[in-house]
């Protein structure tokens, strides 16, 4: 492996001072949240009850009466005050968990790695990789990995693109609306090999769909200057194909083992995953619904299986590099 051999018993040993700490300063967030809630419960039935009483009185009414409404409306407006608040104080706190743990496990285990809960790989390089056929409208990228991780130089993150879609109904009416076409983790690291060609690894969705009548309309590309490349892992060729500019280099750089590599990847994730090579770099895009390296602080922070949990998503992204064998150098950049 290419991060340290650390366990993660020993991380959750190391760890749990700071995650003391962490639920700690949860709690006392909760509790402030809490106070406010009364405050704003019993402050504002007080006071607009007394606003009723004053108001009933002026008008002949009997006051009583009036109380249950004004009261419930008083609960119902503190409490939308009360859980905005406790939102955007959790959220907060969650960030600062994020950096804490997160940070330091990544730390450990890959100690030329940095963590950025906030940032991500950008869109322009999100873009170039040409993985998918939309530009992204919409572009939100999270959770960045950023570093090298033994002779490797690697950028990964959370992914969320979308491209706007127009409609116009019968009577002329248009409606706009933001079409997720990727979600997931995104990678994009350096291949240590200069080459001409582009080659693109996308899901065969034509020949699972429609058999040897879909792999020749994927063939057909008349106006692009990659064409279809065939690879001789039947498996591998029932999930993807392969288009390149050289389909000698093509075949050269998808060598058999790298083929089964990206099949093992798209098992092991149980999403869709692409792969293009361009320049002197890898991108890998692999779909996956799950919001990782979200920390639910409304429950206990100090629990050692949410740690594990942690460690096991770090690993399964960064293990990227491994999966793919990307630090053993078969050639040497020119």
């Amino acid at each position: 492996m290419s991060g340290s051999p650390r366990s993660d018993a020993d991380l959750a040993t190391a760890l749990a001072p700071d995650l003391q700490r962490l639920e700690d300063e949860r709690c006392a967030v909760l509790a402030r949240t809490g106070s406010v809630f009364r405050k704003l419960g019993i402050g504002g039935a007080i006071g607009l009850g007394a606003a009723a009483l004053l108001a009933a009185i002026g008008e002949g009414r009997t006051p009583p009466a009036a109380y249950p409404g004004v009261i419930a409306i008083a609960l119902v407006v503190a409490a939308a005050i009360h859980f905005g608040i406790k939102r955007s104080r959790l959220a907060a706190f969650a960030g600062q968990y994020k950096q804490r743990v997160i940070g330091r496990i990544v730390q450990e285990l890959y100690p030329n790695v940095h963590y950025r809960p906030h940032q991500g790989v950008s869109q322009a390089t999100f873009g170039s990789s040409r993985l998918h056929p939309h530009s992204p409208d919409r572009y939100h990228a999270e959770d960045g990995f950023r570093g090298r991780i033994g002779a490797t130089d690697v950028h990964l993150s959370e992914v969320k693109a979308q491209y706007r879609q127009t409609t116009t109904d019968s009577k002329g009416r248009t409606q706009t609306r933001y079409v997720t076409y990727f979600r997931g983790v995104f990678l994009v690291a350096d291949f240590h090999k200069e080459f001409t060609s582009t080659v693109r690894v996308l899901p065969d969705r034509a020949e699972r769909l429609l058999g040897r009548f879909g792999r020749a309309l994927q063939g057909f590309h008349p106006f692009s200057a990659e064409k279809l490349v065939y690879l001789e892992d039947p498996e591998f060729e029932k999930q993807f194909v392969v288009y390149g500019s050289d389909d000698v280099e093509a075949r050269y750089l998808l060598s058999t083992s790298m083929a089964r590599r990206i099949l093992d990847l798209k098992k092991a994730w149980g999403g869709e995953v692409r792969v293009s090579l361009l320049g002197s770099n890898i991108h890998v895009a692999i779909s996956h619904k799950q919001d990782m390296f979200e920390p639910d602080v409304t429950r206990p922070v100090n629990n050692e299986t949410y740690v594990h949990t942690l460690v096991g998503e770090i690993r399964s992204c960064l293990g990227i590099v491994d999966d793919l064998n990307l630090n053993t150098r078969i050639w040497s950049k020119e």
